[in-house]
């Protein structure tokens, strides 16, 4: 302890006898409040710098309502100081890359943006793989074979100075089945060079509260910018729904809601010359999130509900503005479907995986047989 002065002259405490004192040298915001042992009665605290919640009349101090940090409290009597320092919580984040997973499907594992070195709890029923059991996990790692199907409140607990938990909603859900397939032979094919792209007279996008893009792409090359949709007035200020590539940073969305014109741009780019799987979902209240491969790469909070483009043109292989925003596309395009609700990470998964060479045949997922099917899938078929 960090004590002053001792007891003022004319008191009558033996020397050495503290007018007040704190037991302890430090608390935790989310501890418990820490009250001081007062020998003489009658003073009032005072502390500094500000931050400190202290009740002036009983030295209390209500953690909670503190900032962290190491204050000097003033008794009247005596005078008499002593210091206290306010630790933070532990910070317990931490998530899953989805909110289920089917039981056939990939062991998932959290990622930690908080304090790493915790432990991992959830209900009866769930197992996780370092432990087989429902305790003591160390990585979270669910074993989704051993689980059963219900929906589970994971627990992660912080093992630092001030434990803190966090909890994630997971479900374990039933394996699920593959889709139908059907055969997979063109694709469509767009040359910047002769400018080429798709103009189609729909507006699908207008009115929706959730929406879906779901597509195979292979590109040339990633250098320039590239569309695969977009649905929009001709300014690039007025844009309604907007898929691209944006070279060198990778899978941009623009997207109009309620709440004015809203972008979100992916942590990955493209790879030339493979076929790859994309899905990009924005549903209301959550926001966006961007698929590759069947696996979520990025996600994002947006405000506003309603998905509210400008009617006009909706082009595929382009930017849907004029002069240096054409961002045409530069290689093929297949199975390009369009949903009126945002795809789950299972549904995702089920269109990634039904894609296959049979007897040399290309095999790529039916849409069609999906819970809710696209409301528009513009594909070259066989």
């Amino acid at each position: 302890m960090n004590i002053g002065a001792g007891i003022g002259i004319g008191f009558a405490e033996p020397r050495g006898v503290l007018a007040f004192e704190y037991e302890q040298s430090s608390g935790c915001q989310n501890g418990s409040d820490i009250t001081p042992v007062i020998n003489t009665p009658g003073g009032t605290f005072d502390a500094s710098p500000t931050g400190l919640s202290i009740n002036s009349s009983t030295g209390v101090i209500d953690v909670s309502a503190s900032t962290a940090g190491t204050y000097t409290v003033t008794y009247s009597i005596g005078p008499t100081e002593d210091t206290i320092t306010i630790q933070a919580a532990d910070d317990a984040t931490f998530s899953y890359s989805a909110s289920s997973f089917p039981q056939d499907g990939s062991n998932p594992t959290p990622t930690i943006t908080g304090l790493s070195g915790g432990t991992f709890s959830a209900g009866s029923g769930l197992v996780f793989v370092d432990s087989s059991s429902n305790t003591g996990s160390s990585t979270g790692q669910i074993n989704l074979s051993a689980s059963t199907i219900a929906s589970y409140t994971i627990t992660y607990t912080t093992s630092g100075s001030c434990p803190n938990t966090s909890t994630f909603a997971v479900a374990v859900t039933a394996a699920v089945p593959a889709l139908a397939q059907i055969n997979n032979v063109y694709s469509m094919e767009f040359d910047p060079v002769s400018s080429q792209y798709i103009d189609v007279d729909e507006y699908v996008f207008s009115g929706l509260t959730s929406l879906s893009i779901s597509c195979w792409y292979n590109l040339n090359s990633i250098s320039g910018d590239q569309a695969i949709l977009a649905q929009y007035i001709e300014a690039p200020t007025n844009r309604g729904i907007l898929l691209y590539h944006d070279d060198p940073n990778g899978w941009a969305f623009y997207i109009n809601t309620d709440a004015g014109l809203k972008s979100f741009e992916s942590t990955f780019t493209a790879t030339a010359s493979v076929w790859q799987h994309l899905v990009v979902t924005y549903e209301s209240g959550v926001g966006i999130k961007i698929y590759l491969n069947g696996t979520a790469q990025s996600s994002g909070t947006l405000s506003g509900t309603t998905v509210n483009p400008t009617p006009s043109e909706f082009t595929i292989g382009r930017d849907g503005a004029s002069g240096s925003f054409t961002r045409f596309l530069n290689g093929k395009l297949d199975e390009l479907g369009i949903f009126n609700t945002a795809l789950t990470q299972d549904q995702v998964s089920s269109i990634y995986n039904a894609t296959e060479i049979v007897s040399g045949v290309n095999k790529t997922a039916d849409l069609s047989q999906l819970t809710t099917p696209p409301v528009k899938w513009y594909r070259m078929g066989d």
